[in-house]
């Protein structure tokens, strides 16, 4: 990730943190090894953004002697399980290494634009610099929450194995293993959590912003997210890339439903409309991208979660486009206060090409989930999804999902083409949710005349970051990074 990335060294902490809450959400024992491997990163890069801040010439300390702490915990950790061999070498879990990856562009950027050691900084910068480590230390607590969470699920899960001769020999290395992963875990989560206790509010107060890119960045952003899940789904429809694409349109519908909601309250737009026709369209959209990310992200497991990385880059850096237009600190951002960082006279055009975007990709969804023949998920994960949408089944009748897939299948949990009960529930679910797009693609053609397109999206576009970096142009995304939902 470079500085063509486009998002501030505020805008990446902020991705960091909310990646490590949706964490909180989505996360079982399966993931606990691959979230082991991937965890040691995280601290690390987080430890490297620490010091690459500015620090105070004299005092206040404290902070800087308990990320060392944190990370002789992490690197006990690391040294324990490379002696162990627990977890075993494996792929890494995606989600933590987004947050690794945002820390460590953050790091890049605080480094590029730093000054000469001991140069004095304003007290803008200072204060500044204090909520970015506030912001990271909670991305590192939330997250170790987390990983402790899959940690526990998958020691319990451990124990209730069946006494089987070779299972049980292999689970009684794992159960004291993960135990004791968990209790440092555990630890680092105090500690963590000891430095946010009297300053989290209080120091995001201080985070710098310094301008707003408008309507032109979140139009340019729709547009390179739009070509690029059309070239995902053209190379790689997996259910993971898929369940990406269709939350993200979600989250471009939900921005669309808000900036339009603002332009309604401040006389943009006719408030009628919005109540009648533009409310009641976009909230169906919404719930139904909303329901095929979950039926997608039901069809993955731990091993099969990994997302096109330049599919996640450009979700990245939309959601950094609309954080800044729609959100103020923790909260949705005020109808007024969303006037004031765009003009909203110019959103008519920008609202078409959201929804027209998540038409044609929710098309382009259902054709893949109705003809497309080398969709494949895991075993027990396509067992579960179609037993769960069974409900007329009664009592009393025969289950035969099972035939569908073979015993060793279900086992080894095998990666294999999708079985005709799911494909069914993703065909009709699929059809509904592009209907669903063309609703509010069509509701927004009754409050609006045609405008002209926002000019120059890019040149528009650009970001600030915290008072200790410079502006950086908005480009095309460098090096991608998986991260959120």
């Amino acid at each position: 990730m470079s500085a063509r990335d486009g998002r501030s060294v505020g805008e990446l902490l902020l991705h960091a943190d909310t990646a490590a809450r949706d964490l909180l959400f989505d996360v079982t024992g399966e993931d606990a090894p691959a979230m082991l491997r991937t965890w040691g990163e995280v601290v690390q890069n987080a430890a490297e953004l620490w010091q690459a801040l500015p620090a105070r010439p004299r005092g206040g300390t404290a902070g800087g002697q308990l990320m060392v702490q944190l990370e002789a915990i992490t690197q006990r950790m690391h040294r324990t399980q490379l002696r162990q061999g627990w977890p075993s070498a494996g792929d890494p879990d995606e989600r933590l290494l987004s947050v690794a990856e945002s820390f460590g562009a953050a790091r890049d950027l605080v480094t590029a634009h730093a000054g000469a050691p001991g140069q004095a900084r304003s007290l803008a910068a200072m204060r500044d610099a204090h909520a970015a480590r506030t912001r990271t230390m909670h991305a590192l607590y939330v997250a170790a929450h987390a990983v402790s969470i899959a940690v526990r699920e998958h020691v319990q899960h451990l124990r209730e194995m069946p006494r089987v001769d070779k299972q049980w020999a292999r689970t009684t290395r794992g159960i004291p293993r993960g135990t004791e992963a968990l209790e440092r875990l555990t630890a680092f989560e105090q500690l963590a959590g000891s430095y946010l206790s009297d300053r989290f509010v209080g120091s995001l107060r201080a985070e710098h912003r310094d301008g707003y890119a408008g309507l032109g960045r979140l139009c340019d952003a729709i547009t390179r997210w739009d070509l690029q899940a059309h070239r995902t789904i053209a190379a790689n429809s997996t259910p993971a890339n898929l369940a990406t694409i269709a939350r993200t349109t979600a989250v471009i519908n939900r921005t669309s439903l808000i900036l339009v909601r603002a332009a309604a309250h401040t006389g943009t737009a006719d408030p009628v409309t919005y109540e009648q026709q533009i409310a009641p369209a976009f909230e169906e959209a919404i719930r139904a991208q909303s329901h095929m990310a979950r039926l997608w992200g039901s069809l993955t497991n731990a091993m099969t979660r990994k997302v096109d990385p330049k599919l996640w880059a450009a979700a990245e850096q939309l959601q950094a486009a609309t954080r800044e237009l729609i959100h103020d600190k923790t909260a949705l951002a005020d109808p007024t206060l969303i006037a004031e960082r765009a003009d909203l006279r110019d959103l008519a055009p920008v609202v078409k090409v959201a929804t027209v975007a998540g038409f044609t990709l929710a098309s382009d969804v259902r054709e893949i989930a109705t003809h497309h023949t080398g969709l494949s998920a895991p075993a027990r994960a396509m067992l579960d999804f179609a037993r769960n949408a069974e409900h007329a089944r009664g009592p009393g009748d025969e289950d035969v999902l099972g035939e569908s897939l073979s015993p060793t299948d279900l086992q080894h949990n095998r990666v294999r083409p999708l079985i005709e009960p799911v494909r069914a529930i993703l065909v009709r679910d699929a059809y509904e949710a592009s209907m669903r797009q063309a609703g509010a693609s069509g509701a927004v053609l009754a409050l609006w005349t045609p405008r002209e397109p926002v000019a120059g999206g890019s040149a528009a576009g650009r970001v600030r970051n915290l008072a200790l970096d410079q502006p950086v142009p908005v480009g095309p995304p460098a090096r991608p990074g998986p991260g959120w939902k």
